[in-house]
């Protein structure tokens, strides 16, 4: 309600031209709230947004925190080149990675011509590795010295860091680079200028290598308590950091996969948007699956039942509807509360319309599919009446559709009521889309035969 609410006043007063209004309401709002808002806005505003109304560092902030590729590319593709140079400076080179594995990659090529070569060469160095390493996720920003450097030296080295502000340990390196040990920044002040770092460092340094998997970042962070923690090469060569954010970032990321993927049927670790295609391509495995069960169940309960009348075929897809409409409800309701959790979809405003039709799209061609395939398995092997086969189609795609419909419907109703996605009864909204996908089956296949339609 918040971010609908805020959504509204920022286009109102935009319309309006109340420019001075507008600039000081940019200015009280966080920028994660602002990257939250962005999906609900057209391509126009958004561009009108960061072309005049918010500086180059606010910019930069909302930008890192946008998690959806269309929102990406529909901001950069409408600044001038300028004005996307200067954004970037304010953007750390993991987060300027991120960023750049999101768009086209002829768009993320100019997109570093536009950068300093400086900035270029650090984005660089984390596009290297893959996102789902501790290498893809670090920043190359650290401070760093010998061990035989005084309190003072580690003091000046902050001054000069770029990411002083963010830094928790001063790293101390040998002469090629090795990590020896870490001293906690807040830690230096208690000692005198002349101190050795060797002689205060912590010698045992909790480090992970740049192929590290994030559970295994999570784990680290968790075990050891750190707010960061160093990234090395295979010659324990100090490479980067990966600060707190990111590893909050990460965490969050684990936490949801394994949240909504308990008792799913689908796998949600990674967070992509999602398109008709890349949905249906989600679901594709356990459908096939679902498919040739029920089909054999349909054979085997025409077979004991022995009914040439309209009803032999229709309760011999009950297991088809029964197994279809689950996977589909299953797989849609997890998709959207995957969407609500990144929040990449607002549950109050259009995007989650939009993606509710994805879904319903994509259910709308599996459906013709499944029930193509059961009116020809009607004819041939079950029943051979073209009108039951018929009335059998326009059944399973009904109820197709109204499975996928009730299982995104009732899991954005239910954010939109108050529950955090995560804590969703997955199980109760699939068995109400069940049910419901089952009743739409039965009563319009009954209703239409015996009214001779």
């Amino acid at each position: 309600m918040k971010h609908s609410l805020l959504k509204d006043t920022i286009i109102k007063l935009f319309k309006q031209g109340h420019s001075r209004n507008l600039k000081t309401l940019l200015e009280k709002i966080h920028p994660a709230d602002l990257a939250l808002i962005l999906p609900g806005m057209d391509a126009e505003s958004k561009k009108a947004l960061f072309e005049y109304y918010v500086t180059d560092k606010q910019a930069a902030k909302i930008i890192s925190r946008l998690r959806d590729k269309k929102n990406v590319s529909d901001v950069l593709s409408g600044l001038r080149r300028h004005r996307i140079s200067e954004i970037f400076k304010h953007i750390e080179p993991d987060d300027t990675a991120y960023l750049l594995n999101m768009v086209p990659v002829k768009e993320a090529e100019a997109l570093l011509r536009l950068m300093k070569k400086d900035d270029a060469d650090e984005a660089n160095k984390v596009l290297r590795f893959s996102h789902g390493t501790a290498g893809g996720i670090m920043n190359t920003f650290f401070v760093s010295t010998k061990a035989d450097a005084t309190i003072e030296q580690c003091i000046k080295e902050l001054k000069k860091s770029k990411e002083k502000n963010d830094s928790h340990y001063i790293y101390i390196t040998d002469a090629e680079g090795v990590i020896k040990g870490t001293i906690k920044v807040k830690d230096i002040f208690r000692f005198s200028s002349e101190t050795k770092a060797m002689e205060i460092m912590d010698d045992n340094p909790v480090y992970l290598s740049w192929d590290a998997p994030h559970s295994e970042v999570i784990d680290a962070a968790y075990r050891y308590g750190v707010p960061e923690i160093p990234v090395v090469n295979r010659g324990r060569r100090l490479i980067g950091v990966i600060s707190a954010e990111h590893i909050f970032r990460t965490a969050k990321k684990e936490t949801a996969s394994k949240t909504l993927n308990t008792g799913g049927l689908i796998d949600l670790k990674e967070p992509n948007k999602i398109s008709t295609l890349s949905s249906m391509k989600i679901k594709l495995p356990i459908m096939l699956y679902a498919a040739m069960i029920g089909f054999l169940g349909a054979t085997g309960i025409n077979y004991y039942l022995r009914n040439d009348g309209i009803h032999g075929p229709i309760i011999s897809f009950i297991p088809l509807i029964l197994l279809v409409s689950y996977i589909i409800s299953n797989s849609s309701a997890s998709i959207l509360l995957r969407e609500l959790y990144f929040e990449r979809i607002n549950a109050s405003d259009s995007s989650s319309f939009k993606s509710i039709m994805v879904e319903l799209r994509s259910a709308l061609l599996y459906g013709i599919l499944v029930s193509s395939a059961a009116a020809f398995y009607s004819i041939y092997l079950l029943h051979k009446d073209v009108k039951i086969a018929v009335l059998c189609f326009i059944g399973i795609l009904l109820s197709c559709l109204s499975a996928s419909f009730a299982g995104s419907f009732l899991s954005v109703f239910m954010v939109r009521a108050g529950l955090r996605p995560t804590r969703v009864p997955l199980t109760l909204v699939v068995c109400t889309a069940v049910v419901a996908s089952l009743i739409i089956y039965l009563w319009p296949v009954n209703y239409l035969y015996y009214t001779n339609i």
